[in-house]
């Protein structure tokens, strides 16, 4: 409960990258807890292989999943190193999407925390 008071309260400091950062990190953490308890998986295979089962076995809506991977692309540049001609750099997006970066961020972290609410809802249960 604190990463999601935590997100909110970066995103509204306007830390937005920040806000990304972390509400794509709940999103992973999420549907990885999810999908051990439900004893398909172990450990954590990556963001891909866990969204895929996660959509698979119907954890999150079919219709979210084209926002999740695109959140998670909009994460790459800032924990993957990118060159500055890689399509996926932060300045090809700027170029390609002729916006100002921080207004490109400020979208991405909207995305980000709508859908870290919406996994975070989608995957909670009662504590027996």
């Amino acid at each position: 409960m604190h990463l999601l008071s935590e997100a909110r309260s970066v995103f509204v400091d306007g830390y937005f990258a920040a806000t990304l950062l972390l509400s794509v990190s709940v999103i992973n953490h999420c549907l990885v807890e999810e999908l051990q308890f439900r004893r398909e998986i172990e450990g954590d295979p990556g963001f891909e292989a866990v969204l895929s089962h996660a959509l698979r076995l119907g954890v999150v809506p079919v219709a979210w999943d084209a926002s999740l991977r695109r959140l998670a692309q909009r994460r790459h540049p800032f924990v993957h190193f990118k060159k500055p001609e890689h399509p996926h750099a932060l300045g090809a997006r700027v170029r390609l999407e002729g916006a100002p970066l921080a207004s490109l961020l400020e979208e991405d972290a909207k995305l980000a925390i709508k859908y870290m609410y919406h996994v975070f809802r989608a995957t909670l249960r009662e504590v027996a």
